[in-house]
């Protein structure tokens, strides 16, 4: 069993959390609505989008750093030890089977969807703009640039700073590992269209963590797991010659992804638990978090 959250992330209060995380990502949508158009067109990368993308993966912790700074937090901060080189092969080799599981999640939820609510499938999960495309004009290929440096570097430190630094921590602090880790979990996940295997996702990175007290690891695991997404991306677009949306029907006939990501996830995760997982060192014991005034 996990032993005791990080005194400096916990110390953080969830709702302080909560509240950043809301009013950055409402300061980044109503920015969105006012600078980018909407035409109606995907024909390139638009370089604002992939700008505000940016911006927003950056802010995500600006506010929890703030306060912890405010608490003289700062001193103590880390993300923990760095992995041996056998662990680091591990952890990127986990991005593959978390794409397989993220696939099959995707498919498992919005096929039988597609053909009860079409349009709403169609809206939300199909009608992405495309964020990765190497033809069209300078623009397009200096947002295809930031969007992968957003996808690959940015959003898994952000993101694995915030969900299972600050958030996982405080949770853990007040209602248990378990509680925490399934809360923070779905936290991340309301903020992926693949909402089902973004949770499976942050509850695995929340064992990795625990496990090793080190951010480290899963900070690795999800770099691996978007430097996938990024070339399957480019791949797709090399394969299709062009930047059209997945249409409805295409999205029907192409079930067998759902097969293929599941064969190749779910035993190469199960595989990784049992091997790896259960052999990994708790973290020490730290003193009882100290509630922030």
């Amino acid at each position: 069993m996990p032993s005791h959250p990080s005194q400096t992330f916990a110390a953080v209060k969830a709702r302080y959390l909560i509240a950043g995380f809301f009013v950055t990502t409402l300061i980044a949508i109503i920015a969105y609505i006012i600078i980018v158009p909407d035409d109606g067109q995907v024909t390139e990368v638009p370089i604002t989008d992939a700008i505000l993308g940016f911006a927003y993966s950056a802010m995500i912790c600006v506010i929890p750093l703030l306060i912890c700074w405010r608490k003289g937090l700062l001193r103590d901060f880390s993300l923990g030890e760095w992995p041996s080189a056998k662990q680091v092969r591990l952890y990127l080799s986990l991005g593959a089977p978390m794409v397989g599981i993220a696939i099959f999640a995707f498919f498992l939820v919005y096929l039988p969807l597609s053909y009860v609510a079409p349009d709403f499938v169609t809206a939300w999960a199909l009608d992405d703009p495309r964020l990765i495309w190497w033809q069209g004009n300078t623009d397009t290929l200096i947002a295809s640039g930031i969007n992968i440096v957003t996808m690959v570097i940015v959003a898994p430190v952000v993101e694995e700073l915030f969900f299972r630094g600050f958030l996982l921590n405080r949770l853990w602090h007040k209602y248990g590992f378990g509680v925490g880790a399934v809360l923070s979990s779905i936290a991340f996940a309301i903020g992926h269209v693949e909402m089902l295997g973004a949770m499976v996702f942050g509850i695995v990175l929340s064992v990795i963590y625990a496990r090793t007290g080190s951010l480290i690891g899963p900070i690795l695991v999800h770099m691996a797991n978007n430097a996938i997404v990024v070339m399957l991306m480019l791949t797709e677009g090399a394969l299709t010659g062009d930047i059209a949306n997945w249409t409805l029907d295409g999205f029907r006939s192409d079930w067998w992804l759902a097969v293929a990501g599941a064969i190749v996830g779910v035993p190469w995760l199960a595989w990784y638990c049992w091997m790896h997982l259960r052999a990994e060192t708790h973290p020490q014991p730290v003193e009882a978090v100290t509630e922030p005034e």
